[in-house]
């Protein structure tokens, strides 16, 4: 059918299943009469006359050469000429995309699934493949695709927002809210309408709207105490209308879809893992400098706005250093180009310029899922540096020298004496000022240990900067732990337990339901302890006591009738 159609009609572009969606539309809606179905069948296969030998043969000689043409042949011309007509479109809107930077280019909406949307993605595809061979590199091929889908857009007739608008998003008010407040509306209406009644109008649609209201009660708008019986029924409502606003303001309150939607950003973990395995190594060194009586040399360094001042040249550089394919690097770098910010007070621009934007030549962003990895890869070199430099605390004799202990910008250089500790500052020093990152003086600290013990001498001075030398009173607080030789265990404990039932009171204070409680209690209270377990020593006289006062807290917290409380250490304990 699709074939002869296009016989009949070849200016028509139609699909296969559009025009089979027609024809069973026009059979189920009963379009046309048994009679005109009977007169336009005559008209389309029309009846002949028997004809000769030689008209016979004709006809099978033309039928033949027909069937030697392949079935496709005509749908592929319809294809071919919808190519045609995109070509100027996609031309056009790739040269468009191609001068327009990244943040004034249109926002696509999305489009739906049909058969003039697949015919535009079909044509768009056959063209493509010549302008991708020519294509600069992988932010032109960007530019390409995005051209191309603009073009599709403009070519089935779909609109695009401007740039910089943000589109509509849907209602996140569950369904029970909207029938609550269509509830409250309702009978609202019908308050105000029992109260006119009850003032004196009789117009027929209050009338009915009364005795509606009414309905199935035994109540007669003749009776005699009609004025009590509409007073109690319009209390009733406005008793009604408070229960199911009280409810509505429960649920603002409570916000129960809050915790499952971000737990990640409010029950994170205080300290990754990893954290905890360099504190481990750490607090092993202490250990054995006290308990052996050995000489120890510490310094903790800190860089001063780490992520916000690396140089973009040496991001580069360290993506060379580690071999990452040219495609990426050059993808990475014209993004960074185009990295800006605007200033903004009360929701209005304070420059209203051309070119108003501040562009960002230092630094990366906080947040983003490529940050962490591209920072550590352009620190990575000095760890390497420092493993290089053939010093560090030896556990035991012939053991691995420990030279530091990194985790992002927190640095932690370990050696057996000061001069030792020295060669690691100054290759940390120099290394800072070769990237043209600088410390932050006022965050770092250097410690001194003679046989087990904790000495005063003068600060460590380098060309530009002075380390403070801690005495044994003092601590530093590195990765969420205060230690000076060790960790401060008593001051660490105490404060560990303080944070903890601050989060189990504000926990058990809040709004959440049962359920949503015992999540924020297992990913945003209990991880302040399972941080310590294998750092502090805990006893199980201190964690049974602990438990009492978590108990307790407990009591003292929830409303009598729903008492709840978790009891999770002694669990932890046994297991």
């Amino acid at each position: 059918m699709h074939r002869e159609f296009l016989l009949l009609e070849p200016n028509i572009t139609v699909t296969e299943q559009n025009l089979a969606d027609r024809a069973r539309y026009i059979q189920r809606k009963g379009v046309f009469n048994a009679a005109e179905l009977e007169r336009l069948r005559r008209e389309a296969a029309p009846e002949v006359e028997p004809v000769s030998t030689e008209h016979n043969a004709v006809v099978m000689q033309q039928e033949s050469v027909r069937s030697e043409v392949p079935v496709d042949a005509i749908a592929e011309g319809a294809v071919s000429q919808k190519v045609e007509q995109m070509r100027g479109i996609l031309e056009e809107a790739i040269s468009e995309i191609r001068s327009t930077p990244l943040e004034q280019r249109p926002r696509l909406s999305r489009l739906p699934l049909n058969a003039a949307t697949r015919g535009a993605i079909e044509a768009a595809n056959r063209l493509l493949p010549s302008y991708l061979d020519g294509s600069l590199g992988l932010d032109d091929t960007g530019s390409i695709l995005f051209g191309a889908a603009l073009a599709v857009h403009r070519f089935i007739g779909a609109k695009t927002q401007e740039p910089g608008r943000t589109t509509n998003k849907s209602s996140d008010v569950p369904a029970w809210k909207k029938r609550i407040e269509r509830r409250i509306s309702l009978a609202r209406a019908l308050i105000g309408r029992l109260q006119s009644f009850r003032s004196g109008n009789t117009r027929p649609r209050i009338v009915r709207s009364v005795r509606i209201a009414f309905n199935g009660l035994g109540v007669r708008l003749d009776q005699p105490d009609i004025a009590e019986k509409l007073t109690e029924r319009i209390d009733g409502l406005k008793q009604r209308i408070a229960a199911w606003g009280k409810r509505i303001r429960s649920w603002r309150t409570r916000r129960q879809a809050l915790l499952p939607k971000n737990q990640i950003r409010l029950t994170s973990s205080p300290r990754p893992v990893a954290t905890k395995e360099l504190l481990i190594i750490d607090s092993v060194a202490g250990q054995l400098v006290k308990r052996n009586r050995r000489n120890f040399s510490a310094a903790w360094i800190d860089y001063k706005k780490a992520f916000d001042t690396v140089p973009h040249s040496w991001l580069l550089r360290v993506l060379e250093l580690y071999k990452i394919d040219s495609a990426v690097r050059d993808f990475l770098e014209v993004c960074m180009g185009q990295w800006s910010t605007i200033l903004c007070l009360q929701g209005e621009r304070l420059t209203t310029g051309v070119d108003d934007r501040i562009r960002i030549r230092r630094g990366i962003f906080q947040g983003d899922c490529l940050s962490p990895l591209w920072f550590c890869l352009s620190l990575n070199p000095l760890s390497t540096l420092l493993e290089r430099s053939g010093t560090g605390f030896q556990f035991r004799r012939g053991g691995t020298k420990v030279s530091h202990l990194l985790y992002m910008d927190d640095l932690k250089l370990l050696a057996p004496n000061p001069a030792r500790l020295m060669e690691l500052l100054k290759i940390t020093t120099e290394f800072s000022g070769s990237i043209r990152m600088q410390l932050g003086v006022d965050k770092c600290a250097v410690v001194h240990v003679d046989r087990g013990q904790v000495t005063q001498s003068a600060e460590i001075s380098l060309e530009l900067s002075n380390f403070k030398t801690l005495s044994e009173a003092e601590s530093y607080r590195y990765l969420g732990m205060s230690q000076c030789i060790g960790v401060q265990e008593v001051d660490m404990k105490q404060a560990v337990c303080e944070v903890f039932f601050g989060r189990l009171t504000k926990v058990l204070r809040s709004y959440l339901s049962g359920a949503n409680k015992v999540r924020a209690y297992n990913g945003w209270v209990m991880p302040t302890l399972l941080y310590t377990f294998g750092l502090l020593r805990w006893t199980q006289t201190e964690l049974d006591a602990l438990d009492r006062r978590t108990e307790i807290v407990g009591h003292e917290t929830v409303h009598p009738t729903e008492v709840w409380w978790p009891r999770p250490i002694k669990r932890q304990v046994h297991a």
